[in-house]
């Protein structure tokens, strides 16, 4: 089951090499830790859960999908019908509409984390994640809001990792745009972007002809803004250092080496992160399986 940040506690000893008076205060994860708390990170705490496996979500903001709840635009609904954006093993409550609202999405994944119990760490900024090939674990650096401005560093040390911090998650603007350092009027991103009767009577450039470029154009135009669009053509080994994205494409870009894990990257929406969930859980699942079967026979061979 999904670990409460309240049950976590240093639970054995991996290795000498954890000790370190000069570093911050360690927790033992028995299982995965996986950080974010969106679609792709609750679906793959709930996959795992289902297969009698432990994790521990780490959430930045304070709240779960954050992302869906204050970077998205009042009229947005989704792009594909629910069938194909609901997450495993909870399909959308009778009644929805075929393209749920934003409002409706964000009701479906708190009632989603609250059927499986799930209750990750909220308001954990993760510094840094490495692998420590002498003990053959992940240490997660956080630092967690605390009262007031005083934040705590804690170093989550685990087998496995899962990076569920989804393909939005920071904005992102585009480079060498000709006029954009001398331009003196407004410039926002769709992550801003409410509703468009603020510009009503105002031109406005829409970069991007994605889904978010295209509903924002409509939503201009509807609201009485006069609209125009630019359209462009279209390294760490798992990582790639030009977009953050996993080098291998869908459908292999969820396993990594040495516990790595990604969700939430496959450029198809919830769809692909119901996919890349459903399978990281089976192959985690499969470890803990194995790990606890060599435990018992070592335990009976004492």
């Amino acid at each position: 089951m999904p670990l409460s940040h309240g049950d976590l506690q240093l639970d054995g000893e991996p290795s000498a090499a954890l000790h370190d008076d000069a570093a911050p205060r360690r927790v033992w994860v028995p299982g995965p830790v996986i950080v974010g708390a969106g679609p792709s990170g609750l679906a793959t705490a709930a996959c795992l859960k289902a297969r009698g496996v432990p994790s521990l979500v780490l959430e930045r903001d304070a709240c779960v999908a954050a992302s869906w709840r204050h970077r998205t635009y009042e009229r947005m609904r989704l792009h594909l019908p629910r069938c194909f954006c609901e997450l495993p093993l909870a399909p959308f409550p009778a009644g929805t509409p075929p393209y749920p609202t934003r409002d409706q999405f964000i009701a479906y994944l708190d009632a989603y984390a609250r059927a499986f119990a799930i209750e990750p760490l909220l308001g954990a900024r993760v510094r840094a994640a490495a692998y420590d090939a002498a003990i053959g674990f992940w240490r997660v650096t956080v630092d967690i809001d605390g009262e007031g401005a005083v934040a705590t560093t804690t170093e989550f040390v685990s087998r496995w990792l899962v990076v569920a911090t989804g393909e939005n998650a920071e904005p992102v603007w585009p480079e060498g745009v000709e006029g954009m350092d001398v331009y003196r009027g407004p410039v926002m991103h769709t992550s801003t972007y409410k509703r468009g009767d603020e510009f009503a009577g105002k031109k406005v450039l829409v970069v991007g002809c994605g889904n978010s470029g295209m509903e924002v154009s409509l939503d201009l135009c509807n609201n009485g803004a006069k609209a125009s669009m630019v359209v462009r053509d279209k390294e760490d080994e798992f990582f790639s250092e030009s977009d953050g994205f996993p080098r291998k494409a869908f459908p292999h870009s969820w396993r990594g080496k040495n516990g790595l894990y990604a969700t939430g990257f496959t450029r198809r929406g919830l769809m692909g992160s119901s996919y890349d969930a459903s399978r990281i859980a089976a192959d985690i699942a499969n470890q803990w399986s194995e790990a606890l079967a060599r435990n018992i026979v070592a335990h009976n061979d004492a």
